[in-house]
């Protein structure tokens, strides 16, 4: 380390050596060349900034249209399933709107991706396994299927077609090619994140150290001109006092070349003189006087404000020039009045400034402070003092220097709001990314949803996150689509929980609706008073209908509130095709395990929900009951009446069987007339009531068809209990049906229950 301390003295040593302009010069240049290379660097990085964030947008788009690619693709094979299970052409309609927007979802990734080689072949691969899973299996799919409705190939064909077509993985290839575009899209996302992190420490460094840097240049050229002013003028005052009292000694000269070190160097040549040549006292005399206009013309040369000070009167002994420029005012003035010194300084700064003055006898004080000029504009000057002191150290004068740096703090506090500004989108950039993320996530939770319930209460729980310190709630219509049900909702919502589609201004309006208690008058009718602040409502519309409403209550005054409408927009907008989803999804749930005509549960809904309700009461050693019912002599109905009139009797039945029912209890069409009630936790002695009050409600049922009243129907019952009767689903559905067929033997319009098997 010794090369380092001895090239800093080298440096120090030059920079002493220069002229006092020259110092003052190159401190200018240099904390001007740190600002302008801080102001070109903080352009740099904001502008890499700002391409980073393009380029994470667009990889959100990237993300955003794959997903919904994705879901389009399943809703496509969805309505496929459909179709297949229930044969109504009206389920392709799904299948043909998805069509359509997968392909311009593709068209839109391949754009999107084009700059991006691996991504693009992903894309096209994908539009081509798309392409080909149409041809090789969706349309030969529909075409079997047709010809199975024709009656042309058994439905065992279309399943073994199917069978096939699943092995071949076209659907699985197509889903793994978007999920691998996505994730890597998603790497790039994560990469483009962390660069904009890394760009935003360096900003932050940048704009902390140029700062430091200019303010450690400053000190360092505040202690060369103190070192060169303030400790020369006190070499001066203590040499003129030694010429008053006495000759003195032969002194060194120094040989730096600035201004004060020269006027120090005459005098010490002076004194020299004086000693080695012992001139008379007029020429000690002549040569003061000399002297002191050389100091005089220095000082009115130069840019700063010197001035000298009697320490016993406190009046001004001189004052340079430079004071009229810098104050505006004339020195005479300050020759007349002192005190017009401190009364120039701005109000709000002159305490300090006098604090600093009370203590200048004793030491040297430096002070920044603003003054206001006649004309009223205000200058920042920076002023510091020396006390001069005589050879019994008494202070007798006190020295000055003032200097203008207005400029430079002008450039501080320009440097400042940049800093804020940089700050204040940095934060901005962070939270528009930290909703992103959450709005990302929240689509992925509800997409992989597997009910409307479940799907619900991540929408609530993501919500709260998405717009913390507010109120919410999610409604979602009915399906009278006249009236609208709250689903979900955060914290203490003031929203009815049930409402009209007109109560809601945004629903009419098809628009979000902002009101606040400016204009209360514009408040939804759904909205409770007390009134929030301000409410926003979002409607929800996909493929052209309404699905519902989203509210946000704000509970104080919001600080952009076109950022929270746009965001409120963005999570609208994931939303709408994930709850249209989860519709369809249940509808088609209901259709596959409802009969139609009854409107009770299928044959096969009952198979898995038997043997589930069946282990059930295994485990809590309870009892369960089966009721087997077959409408009597219903061929010979069907003959006389035709089968519209049977299908009413059906139709009814199935209403009575709902209305007569528990909510725990499973009603079921079994097959052709015959129905199967499933009654848990009922006992044998429960379930013959209950068989009774269903066979008394189908004899009082009068059934008009085509304006004629049909003749009374009647039932006959088989009841089956467990453990009673039988231990599993297949010997239970056994005991009921032997029972029912008891009961047709032994007359009808009756019930019987099942013998007790041999011990």
């Amino acid at each position: 380390m010794k090369w380092v301390r001895a090239l800093t003295i080298a440096v120090w040593q030059k920079l002493d050596a220069l002229q006092l302009r020259s110092k003052i010069l190159l401190g200018f240049f240099a904390v001007l060349t740190i600002f302008t290379c801080t102001e070109l660097a903080v352009y740099i990085a904001l502008r890499a900034s700002q391409q980073r964030e393009q380029a994470s947008a667009s990889s959100n788009r990237v993300i955003n249209v794959s997903d919904a690619l994705l879901l389009q693709l399943v809703n496509m094979q969805t309505s496929q399933r459909g179709y297949l299970l229930i044969g109504d052409p009206e389920v392709l309609d799904l299948y043909t709107q998805g069509m359509r927007e997968s392909q311009r979802l593709q068209a839109e990734l391949i754009s999107l991706v084009a700059d991006d080689q691996h991504q693009l072949t992903r894309a096209l691969a994908i539009r081509d396994g798309v392409e080909r899973w149409q041809i090789n299996v969706i349309t030969p799919t529909f075409e079997l299927r047709a010809q199975v409705s024709a009656g042309e190939h058994s439905f065992s064909d279309l399943t073994a077609f199917l069978q096939a077509s699943v092995n071949r993985g076209y659907f699985v290839a197509i889903r793994d090619q978007v999920a691998e575009l996505r994730a890597a899209e998603l790497v790039r996302l994560q990469q483009n994140t962390a660069a904009q992190q890394r760009a935003t420490s360096l900003l932050t460094i940048l704009l902390l150290s140029a700062p430091l840097a200019a303010i450690i240049l400053a000190l360092l050229i505040a202690v060369l001109l103190a070192r060169n002013i303030g400790g020369r003028i006190a070499q001066l005052m203590q040499l003129t006092t030694q010429l008053a009292a006495s000759p003195p000694a032969v002194l060194p000269l120094d040989g730096t070349k600035d201004e004060v070190s020269q006027l120090t160097s005459v005098f010490v040549q002076m004194a020299n003189t004086i000693r080695q040549q012992h001139v008379s006292r007029e020429l000690l005399l002549a040569s003061l006087q000399e002297n002191e206009e050389r100091f005089r013309q220095l000082a009115e040369n130069i840019d700063q404000v010197f001035w000298l000070i009697d320490s016993t009167s406190g009046q001004f002994i001189y004052i340079s020039p430079a004071y009229e420029r810098l104050w505006g005012r004339t020195c005479q003035s300050l020759y007349a009045d002192p005190a017009a010194f401190v009364a120039a300084i701005h109000p709000d700064d002159r305490a300090c400034v006098q604090a600093a003055e009370a203590g200048k006898l004793a030491d040297t004080y430096q002070e920044t402070y603003r003054i206001v000029r006649p004309d009223g504009s205000i200058r920042w000057v920076r002023s510091r003092a020396f006390p001069i002191s005589d050879a019994g150290g008494v202070v007798y004068r006190i020295a000055g220097i003032s200097e203008d740096v207005t400029e430079q703090r002008q450039a501080e506090v320009h440097l400042a709001h940049i800093n804020q500004e940089l700050n204040t989108q940095v934060q901005a950039m962070e939270q528009h990314t930290h909703e992103l993320r959450l709005i990302s996530e929240l689509s992925d939770l509800v997409q992989t949803s597997m009910s409307s319930v479940e799907a619900y209460a991540i929408i609530g729980a993501s919500l709260h996150q998405l717009f913390p310190a507010t109120d919410g709630a999610l409604a979602i219509f009915k399906s009278s689509q006249k009236t609208l049900e709250v689903v979900a909702m955060w914290g203490k919502p003031l929203s009815s929980a049930v409402f009209g589609r007109d109560e809601c201004w945004a629903l009419r309006r098809g628009q979000i609706h902002h009101s606040h208690d400016a204009d209360s008058i514009l408040y939804c009718a759904h909205i409770r008073p007390p009134y929030p602040v301000s409410v926003l409502c979002a409607p929800l519309v996909a493929r052209g209908a309404l699905l519902g409403v989203l509210q946000v209550h704000q509970l104080a005054p919001a600080v952009n509130i076109e950022q929270r409408i746009n965001l409120l927009q963005m999570v609208a907008d994931t939303l709408e095709l994930a709850i249209a989803n989860l519709h369809l999804q249940d509808s088609l749930r209901q259709q596959s395990i409802r009969d139609p005509l009854t409107g009770l549960f299928n044959r096969r809904y009952l198979e898995e929900t038997l043997e589930r309700e069946l282990r059930r009461v295994q485990r809590s050693q309870g009892t369960l009951s089966v009721l087997m019912l077959d409408v009597d002599y219903f061929k010979r109905f069907n003959d006389t009446y035709g089968h519209g009139a049977g299908d009413m009797v059906l139709h009814e039945l199935g209403g009575i069987l709902q209305q007569t029912i528990r909510e725990s209890d499973i009603a079921c069409r079994f097959g052709g007339e015959e129905f199967t009630i499933v009654l848990p936790d009922v006992d044998m002695d429960t379930a013959a009531l209950r068989a009774e009050a269903i066979r008394m409600a189908v004899k009082r049922l009068q059934i008009v068809y085509q304006g004629q009243t049909l003749p009374s129907v009647s039932i006959s019952l088989g009841i089956a209990c467990y453990p009673i009767h039988a231990a599993s689903v297949a010997e239970l559905l056994l005991r009921a049906d032997q029972a029912l067929y008891s009961s047709k033997q032994h007359g009808r319009d009756r019930y019987t229950i099942a013998e007790l098997p041999p011990a």
